[in-house]
């Protein structure tokens, strides 16, 4: 399985957009950027982390750095975006991720909008700053569906945005806290309030949840596996899984495989 990397598929920036057809079967992979994929004709069906959504017009799929998706499709008409957190208002990016806005069917109304935009998009190369101004614009109206269900963020949500975008580089809590503007004594107390947990298990559940996935939807090894997951001692790594999972890697793959 392929972690689509930003050098590779952002051609040397911070975004980029085309308009596509898709066709057949993309197997399950992440990436280490930001993902949206929005539908203008067509249908088939995306799976996102294990959610099997039916795709058609209209519909908007927002993929973070911990996502796994796959799509089926005859023909699917859409506008594909790749971009880094750092071209976007991180607040507002942070919010609409971890209100769980990953999936949205645009209202009839709002259609003319969307469709305006990622063309604007598509379309505009070379001006970083431009196109910038347009992804947050699309960011905005999208943070504006998830304010009819939940009017506000957590105070915290550009540190956990960060970890979600870094836990593979063993991120400090000095240097969140930073990114989230606070000291990181108030950053931790606040942290442990909103979450529930502490920091340092709220990245390790990133980093373990991810490593599961990989091991569900991958034939890698289970040394790339760690790797991959941020994780560089592997015998701990083996014996951490273990107690969180009930289960080995192979034996994780060998009950996938025989359901």
């Amino acid at each position: 399985m392929r972690r689509y990397l930003k050098a590779d598929m952002l051609r040397g920036g911070e975004i980029y957009c085309t308009k596509k057809i898709v066709k057949g079967y993309c197997r399950p992979h992440p990436h280490d950027f930001f993902e949206i994929e929005y539908i203008s004709s067509g249908t088939g069906n995306y799976n996102v982390d294990g959610v099997c959504h039916e795709a058609r017009g209209g519909m908007l799929f927002l993929m973070t750095p911990i996502s796994f998706h796959s799509v089926k499709t005859d023909a699917l008409e859409l506008y594909n975006v790749m971009f880094s957190e750092k071209l976007c208002d991180g607040q507002m990016l942070a919010e609409l991720v971890l209100l769980g806005s990953l999936s949205v069917q645009i209202k009839a109304e709002d259609r003319g909008f969307f469709d305006a935009l990622f063309s604007e998009l598509a379309g505009a190369k070379g001006d970083e700053k431009y196109r910038s101004y347009i992804l947050n614009s699309i960011i905005g109206k999208l943070r504006s569906y998830s304010s009819e269900n939940k009017a506000e963020g957590t105070p915290i949500a550009k540190g956990m945005f960060y970890l979600i975008s870094n836990f593979r580089n063993n991120p400090t809590l000095a240097e969140t806290a930073a990114y989230a503007g606070f000291s990181p004594t108030y950053f931790s107390s606040v942290f442990k309030r909103e979450t529930g947990v502490s920091f340092k298990e709220y990245v390790d559940r990133l980093r373990f949840n991810y490593a599961k996935k990989l091991a569900e939807t991958s034939d890698i090894s289970v040394m790339e596996i760690a790797a991959e997951s941020g994780f560089d001692d592997y015998p701990n790594f083996i014996r951490r899984f273990k107690a969180r999972f009930g289960c080995t890697v192979s034996e994780l793959r060998k009950k996938i495989y025989n359901a």
